[in-house]
């Protein structure tokens, strides 16, 4: 299987506080599965509130849909998550402590003549760890930025029930009152998960830029 993700996003910071800010996401994605081809289309909002200068809550509410004719199949997902973000210094980096709970509902959709009336509800919790720095390249306003996250799925069975991604970046960015302004990143990860159903292992290459 092969896919392709194009996370388009916007955020609006608001002027009292570049750290308040709305985002709005809008992924598209394609994946070509032996021949079959599916397509998928999202919208998500989200508000980060920082709680202190080191600590930020981010409510998001998203709708999902996906469909294949060559599939005969179609989908859609209703979420809505609560995320922490916690960062502190440690010598010349920056280590931020990320948790998130969320809950997964799907809705019935019809994609052309597929409908879909599936009643599946999941929640899905995330925990992670990500090591930004040093402060010598970001003073030259570059990044290099390691992750690793752990994601754990509870309520109907699905195909993958836990799975781990590790991940390394790099790129260029910005900054206005301390707050990453902009950005581009090149970045690679791999990802093992496990479940009832079977294991995967993938390798995913990724293009990101805020402007």
């Amino acid at each position: 299987t092969t896919g392709y993700v194009v996370p388009i996003s916007y955020t609006i910071k608001l002027d009292s506080d570049p750290r308040k800010k709305v985002r709005i996401d809008l992924p598209l994605g394609y994946t070509d599965t032996e021949g079959a081809t599916s397509y998928s289309l999202g919208l998500g909002v989200a508000y980060t509130h920082p709680l202190s200068d080191v600590w930020t809550l981010t409510p998001a509410l998203g709708f999902g849909a996906t469909g294949s004719d060559d599939l005969g199949s179609a989908g859609g997902v209703i979420s809505y998550a609560l995320t922490s973000a916690y960062t502190w210094r440690v010598g010349g980096y920056a280590v931020s402590l990320g948790n998130s709970a969320g809950r997964y509902e799907s809705t019935g959709i019809k994609i052309g003549d597929v409908e879909a009336q599936a009643e599946i509800a999941n929640e899905v919790f995330t925990n992670g760890v990500l090591l930004t720095g040093p402060n010598s390249l970001i003073a030259k306003n570059l990044v290099l930025e390691v992750s690793f996250t752990d994601t754990r799925v509870t309520g109907d069975d699905v195909y993958l029930d836990a799975y781990h991604e590790i991940g390394v970046a790099v790129g260029y960015m910005g900054t206005r009152m301390g707050v990453i302004d902009h950005y581009t990143k090149v970045g690679l990860s791999y990802l093992v998960g496990s479940g009832g159903d079977g294991d995967i292992n993938s390798l995913r290459l990724s293009l990101s830029a805020r402007f």
